[in-house]
């Protein structure tokens, strides 16, 4: 019996490794963060660098399929557009916040992604990280794939 299931292995091993090998069996590296669906949160905008402090709400923009971005600037909440055109990394936003004063970090901060959203006209996902770029291709601001 032993033996009748060694030979049995033993045959079935190649016509399971041709079959893998024609049907793509080897397993997918995952997929990276997608512009859509990502909660993208902020690196830097313009000259400023950002590092949420402890138990602060982070700054972060989100984009979906139906062209629509929401997020939040530090202090205010972000809600609007974008377009992608021609099928190009390009890409234009088109948005509104509501408008309290915040205390000094958290007003450089928005103030530095609201100018960076009004310049970008491009974007480029590398890793987990999404770069917008201005015309001239000058970065104005990077976000990490992250969490809430």
């Amino acid at each position: 019996m032993k033996k009748n299931f060694s030979s049995i292995t033993l045959m079935t091993l190649p016509l399971v490794f041709f079959i893998c090998l024609h049907a793509n069996c080897s397993p997918k590296a995952p997929a990276g963060p997608t512009l859509t669906g990502t909660f993208w949160q902020l690196s830097h905008a313009r000259e400023v660098t950002y590092k949420p402090a402890k138990g602060v709400h982070k700054v972060y923009i989100t984009l979906d399929e139906s062209n629509k971005v929401s997020g939040f600037l530090g202090c205010n909440n972000l809600v609007g557009s974008y377009d992608i055109s021609g099928g190009k990394a390009s890409i234009k936003f088109q948005a509104a916040s509501t408008r309290m004063i915040c205390p000094g970090e958290a007003m450089k901060i928005e103030d530095a992604l609201n100018a960076a959203l009004s310049a970008a006209t491009q974007y480029h996902i590398e890793g987990n990280t999404l770069t917008l770029m201005n015309d001239y291709g000058t970065v104005v601001a990077d976000f990490v794939a992250g969490q809430k």
